[in-house]
């Protein structure tokens, strides 16, 4: 009985173990379940969190990039409408051709800026932001929102005829509707032959310059040998050379015909010296052909030129992006390099495939931003600004004399010069281009066109 009663009982304890391992089973099963459904749940929570996130940020970075392009065409409208206005207003001046540089004394020029100072001060738009010294006159128009960017215009003989026409203009536009300018404008107006306005401003503060117009000499003074037709030249760096030319081409629909100016680019044989003061600019020029000139035509060519300096002006200082279309470059400086002599035939070629190189890089660059033009917001737009003037002064390459050592202006010089000298000069072309490529590629310090 006591061996049956074993067995029982040991048959009772398999009995209960196998329940409790069933039980057990099923508890396991049942956690299991659980711990899947709250699993299911947590990441069908997250995939829905992390998809609505995913969906706001695409609408948001859409209406960013709506807002943007809406702002942009606002903005173009805006000014365009604006520019209207402002072109309209300089077509309706009479113009002037009275300020002339006299030949005689200090005490005359001094005279000449004391009336400029006048003018200046009788406009509204300038309040009394006017300054004279002894050979100079500076106004200045405060912008808004980027005042710390100046467009800069300089002005000596008949070049003060078109400042004061182009700022008669812009204070029409102020007292119509309390018009300001996005970027700064500086006029400087000075007597004599040396540019006396970079002077004007601080070295710290010279890098503030995103333009610099600058229009000298007599337009009615000495003719040109042979030369029938007057002629503009168009001298200087790359970004603001490009935007006068443009400027050149939208006038040229309005004024310059068969018996208009020829405008000519940094003409290898006929280009004259850039200006040495250590800042990125261009330079006008007009010179008079053979052709007889009433007041009417001085007048009118006075009109072409101050609609063509208006509107290089106004796309510095109103332009979203700085742009540069570096064909006009390009072909000058391989028209350059057709007058290098043969015994420089490599740096010849090494300087030739540089150039190559940093055309295509800023093809590159603007290709690049196009394509991120809707996604950048106001700083991006800034950085993006502030690279291609760097880019600008790298390009211009001022020396310890702040002369631009990448003035063609000096390879008219190659046929009085060694061969070592004529080597010197084009490798120091290239070691100015090759710093200016490096900053046109370089992504690393902003990631905006990455």
């Amino acid at each position: 009985m006591q061996a049956t009663g074993s067995a029982w009982e040991r048959l009772h304890v398999a009995t209960t173990s196998s329940h409790d391992i069933r039980e057990a089973d099923k508890l396991i099963k049942k956690k299991l379940c659980c711990y899947f459904i709250v699993a299911v749940g947590v990441m069908t929570a997250c995939g829905g969190f992390l998809a609505n996130h995913v969906v706001q940020k695409f609408h948001t970075n859409n209406a960013r990039a709506a807002e943007l392009r809406a702002r942009q065409n606002n903005a173009k409208y805006a000014n365009r409408s604006v520019q209207n206005d402002f072109v309209h207003n300089l077509d309706a001046m009479s113009g002037n051709i009275e300020y002339r540089d006299a030949p005689g004394p200090l005490d005359l020029w001094e005279q000449g800026i004391d009336r400029t100072g006048y003018i200046f001060s009788d406009l509204e738009v300038f309040k009394l932001r006017v300054n004279e010294t002894v050979d100079r006159m500076t106004a200045s128009i405060c912008g808004y929102p980027e005042k710390d960017r100046l467009v800069v215009i300089s002005a000596s003989g008949h070049g003060r005829d078109i400042a004061i026409n182009i700022a008669k203009a812009m204070n029409q536009l102020h007292k119509k509707g309390s018009w300001r300018p996005k970027r700064s404008w500086v006029f400087c107006l000075f007597y004599g032959s040396k540019d006396r306005c970079a002077e004007a401003f601080r070295e710290d503060s010279q890098h503030k310059i995103v333009g610099y117009v600058a229009i000298h000499g007599d337009m009615h003074g000495t003719r040109s040998a042979g030369v029938l037709r007057d002629q503009i030249h168009v001298l200087g760096s790359g970004v603001q050379q490009s935007t006068v030319v443009d400027a050149v081409n939208e006038t040229e629909a309005f004024y310059v015909g068969t018996y208009g100016p020829e405008v000519r680019a940094d003409i290898v044989t006929d280009s004259l010296p850039r200006l040495p003061i250590g800042i990125p600019h261009v330079l006008l020029k007009h010179s008079r052909g053979t052709s007889a000139k009433s007041t009417d035509d001085m007048l009118r060519d006075q009109k072409i030129l101050t609609r063509i300096v208006a509107l290089a002006m106004w796309s510095l200082s109103e332009s979203l992006f700085f742009r540069w279309d570096p064909r006009t470059f390009n072909d000058t400086m391989h028209q350059a390099l057709e007058i290098v002599p043969k015994e420089a035939r490599r740096e010849k070629d090494a300087l030739k495939n540089t150039i190559t190189k940093l055309t295509d890089s800023v093809i590159d660059f603007n290709y690049h931003l196009d394509k991120q033009v809707d996604k950048l917001n106001d700083f991006e737009v800034r950085q993006y600004n502030d690279k291609l003037l760097d880019f600008e002064r790298a390009m211009f390459c001022s020396d310890q004399f702040s002369r631009s050592q990448t003035d063609i202006a000096r390879f008219k010089n190659f046929s009085s010069q060694s061969i070592d000298q004529v080597k010197s000069t084009l490798k120091d072309i290239r070691n100015c281009f090759v710093l200016a490529n490096r900053i046109i590629r370089d992504k690393d310090l902003c990631n905006i066109l990455s």
